[in-house]
Parts: C-alpha cells; structure tokens; sequence
C-alpha cells in the first residue's frame, strides 16, 4: 500500500516594493556619504594619494568664498560646506513631508496631526539653527553684555537654555502624542535614531565650546589621525596650528568632521522616519 507522503506548499514570499525601501535607502545614503568622506579624507589628507594633498595645498585660496585650509575635511565638513548642505536639504525635506502628513491626517487621526504639526516646527527651527547658526549670536551678545570671554559661564548657561528650549519642542511632541506614532515601528526606529544623533551632537557642541571638552576629545581624534598618517603630516598641521595661534586641529575635527557627520546621519533619520510614516499611513488609509 502506498503511503501519501505530505508536499509543504511553497508560500508565496512578500515582495516589498521599492516604494518601501525609500527610507532604508534615504539612510545608507548619509551612512554612504559619512564613509566615503572618510575614505577621502584618510587618502587625502593623510596619505597624499597620487599627489592629490599636494594639489589641494597649492590652490589659491584666496579664489575661494570662504576662509579655505586646504584640508579635505575642511571642505567636506565646514560650516556650508557638502556635508551641511546635505543636512539642510534632509531637515527641509522633513519638515515638508511633516507638515504634509499633518495635512493629510487633519480629518482622520487629530493625534497623529498634533504629532507631525509639532514635528515639522521642530524640524524647521532645527534647520533655521543649523543653517544660521543664531546660537553663536545669541551668545556673542551675552558675552558682550556681562564683558565675558569665549567660554564664559553666563553664555555657556544662555547657550544651554536655548539648547534646552530647541529640544523641548520634539520631545513634548513625542512624549504627548507617541502612541499612534509608535504603531510603525521602522518610523519609529528612525525617529529614535534622530533623536539619539542630534542629542548627542547638541551635547558635543555645548559640552565642546561651553566646558571645552573638544580639546580633550579632539586631541585623542587627532592623535588618531596621525597615527595612520604619512611623516609629513605631522609637521605640515603643526604648520597649520601655529598659524591659527591654538589647537586648530583639536577643536575643528570635532566641531566640524566628527559632530557634522553625526549631525548628517541624524538628520536623515529624521527624513527617513517621515517618508517611512508617510507611507504607512498610504498604507492603512489608502492615500
């Protein structure tokens, strides 16, 4: 008698479309670009590859709009430069895509709309900081008030109390209005993700020019650095540093390379959370 032997039917595997992957994709890309800058700089200005610090060094830079070291991090990392404009171009897409969300569920979910209309002021005030910076005006006047230097405790505090207030902002939003947020949980993972980047950059940027903690870490960056240097390296920063008068290295790599990079994959968490939101909310109401 022949025995019926079972057959497991194949079960169909879930494609997931390439509309779904846009938030993975808009994060590996800031992950991406974090890398190969390094790459960069390590070939660049570490190494002289082909010639190409050589080349950089003999610019002239006076035909440069900005005040130029001929430094690939610098170019990569300084203020407006390519690593900050992509972070302008993430937190304004974010804003848009949440103050559209805000929109589109202003009929449907009120507590999801509360969310993403506080979401996009957030976003939008961390991009008016980012892009003009008016903390560093804000405590220029302090300082000129009260006759204080760079790093004088009445503008440490000011600066931290404006800190504080930027931050209140997303996290009352996401204390008050997080539980239909937490429902997607790839948005959600990227929202934390934001949250932990910028918080630590913030802690960086306060801790580093408030308490002057960037000498410390930027030293250790920078002793890294050199570590894996060429010889000719160390004499040519050391060029560099008494021309500036100070520890030129310490403070820009951290303020610059490690806290903008930092910045950059936290500002893309961001829009990667909202694209991510946006499409499970296509997904559940049929937008």
């Amino acid at each position: 008698m022949k025995t019926l032997k079972s057959k497991k039917l194949d079960q169909p595997k879930l494609k997931v479309s390439r509309v779904e992957k846009i938030p993975f994709c808009i994060f590996m890309s800031a992950l991406g670009f974090v890398l190969f800058s390094f790459v960069l700089i390590y070939l660049v200005d570490l190494r002289n590859f082909l010639g190409s610090r050589d080349l950089l060094y003999s610019l002239d830079q006076s035909a440069f709009r900005f005040h130029v070291r001929p430094f690939m991090f610098f170019h990569l990392y300084r203020e407006g430069g390519v690593a900050e404009n992509l972070q302008w171009l993430f937190l304004g897409a974010t804003a848009v895509i949440s103050a559209f969300i805000a929109g589109s569920m202003y009929n449907r979910e009120r507590i999801v709309f509360c969310f993403w209309i506080v979401m996009a002021v957030a976003f939008t005030l961390m991009l008016i900081e980012d892009a003009g910076n008016p903390r560093h005006t804000l405590r220029g006047y302090v300082q000129a008030v009260f006759s204080e230097t760079e790093r004088g405790m009445i503008g440490t505090m000011a600066e931290g109390i404006y800190f504080t207030i930027l931050a209140a902002i997303p996290v009352y939003a996401f204390w008050h209005y997080r539980k239909p947020v937490m429902a997607d949980r790839r948005s959600a993972g990227y929202l934390l993700t934001g949250f932990i980047g910028y918080g630590s950059a913030a802690a960086l940027s306060f801790t580093g020019t408030g308490l002057g903690t960037y000498l410390w870490l930027g030293g250790k960056v920078r002793s890294a650095m050199l570590f894996l240097a060429d010889d000719e390296t160390a004499g040519q920063w050391l060029y560099y540093e008494k021309q500036a008068g100070g520890p030129f290295f310490h403070v820009m790599l951290m303020d610059w390379m490690v806290e903008e990079s930092i910045e950059l994959m936290a500002a893309a968490a961001f829009c990667a959370s909202a694209v991510a939101f946006l499409l499970y909310v296509r997904r559940t109401y049929g937008l």
